[in-house]
């Protein structure tokens, strides 16, 4: 992963999972120049909160040290302007079971329709990979009359234009055959997201690599609902809720 993905992941986990946008403005504020290491994001959090004392909101942008800058947003369109927050600081997430994947993003690759529409509707904003991801996305986005997906194709380096779109993704769904095992970089970035990787399978007794959650990808209804589970830390294999 490139420096400036490792640091909208890292910037996402400081500013409470806000979206975050690789951006060419000033910065509101800088963050000291600490390691580029998730422990360094609780005293950039720190940072944050002090900054925002007074306001109770969020710069609008934030930079790193090096010179890197982000701007930030509750949605993505928001944080492509970088002209503000639309939240107060560190604001709670829902708790509730039908929020669990909302604010979410998700990293879609090569999944049915269905289960795309399910989770924009439950709120991920979703980034989708594949044959007719564009299409797809384009459609949800005139639907919503707001950005809540984009369409990254067959292109080459998903992983590092996710990370400077978006800040990385919380989790990421993808069909896994025999032998099949998830791209370094994703799993690299799910590692300083903290996030999760389903792998959609199609019998439950398949193998699938340490680390990875089995969802059996008979029916997309199902598939969500072990994804909710895997996040609400049910406990055991996603694909036995």
């Amino acid at each position: 992963m490139r420096k400036r993905s490792i640091e909208a992941c890292l910037l996402r986990g400081v500013c409470g999972n806000l979206i975050v946008h690789a951006s060419e403005a000033n910065p509101r504020m800088v963050l000291s120049p600490l390691p580029l290491a998730a422990s360094s994001i609780p005293l950039w959090h720190e940072e944050l909160r002090l900054w925002s004392k007074k306001t109770t909101l969020y710069p609008e942008t934030v930079g790193f040290s090096d010179g890197d800058v982000f701007s930030l947003g509750t949605n993505y369109d928001e944080a492509c302007r970088g002209e503000g927050v639309s939240s107060i600081f560190d604001l709670p997430p829902s708790d509730e079971m039908e929020d669990v994947v909302r604010d979410k993003v998700a990293l879609v690759i090569a999944c049915p329709e269905k289960l795309s529409r399910i989770l924009s509707g439950m709120g991920s904003f979703l980034v989708l990979s594949g044959v007719g991801s564009e299409k797809l996305a384009s459609d949800l986005n005139w639907e919503a009359c707001i950005t809540v997906a984009l369409g990254h194709g067959q292109k080459a380096d998903l992983t590092n234009w996710l990370c400077e779109e978006t800040g990385g993704a919380d989790y990421v769904v993808q069909p896994l055959g025999d032998g099949q095992t998830p791209d370094p970089e994703i799993l690299s970035m799910l590692r300083l997201r903290g996030g999760k990787f389903f792998a959609v399978v199609d019998d439950c007794g398949r193998e699938v690599p340490d680390g990875v959650i089995r969802i059996v990808g008979d029916e997309p209804k199902r598939m969500m609902k072990g994804i909710c589970a895997a996040f609400r830390d049910l406990g055991g294999d996603a694909s036995d809720v």
